[in-house]
């Protein structure tokens, strides 16, 4: 079984002696608001894109009954004299 404990900060290269000159700087907020505004953009088309398949797809679902109907007006009309 794996141990879960987290894992500690020598792991990564650090240690109490670690310079905060050598640390990586945190990427700038707006490159991160900008990500989060992308990702919400997609994710509502996605959204979008979901609802419009559904709609298709009851569309398509109802398909079967309305070409039945047709033929079963086109049978009667056939079979009535004018």
């Amino acid at each position: 079984m794996t141990d879960l404990a987290p894992a500690s900060e020598f792991e990564f290269g650090l240690s109490p002696q670690t310079p905060f000159s050598t640390l990586e700087a945190p990427p700038p907020m707006d490159d991160l608001q900008d990500l989060v505004a992308v990702m919400k953009s997609s994710l509502t088309m996605l959204g979008h894109t979901f609802d419009t398949l559904g709609e298709q797809t009851a569309h398509v679902a109802a398909l079967p009954s309305v070409v039945e109907n047709a033929h079963q007006v086109s049978t009667c009309q056939s079979r009535t004299v004018f």
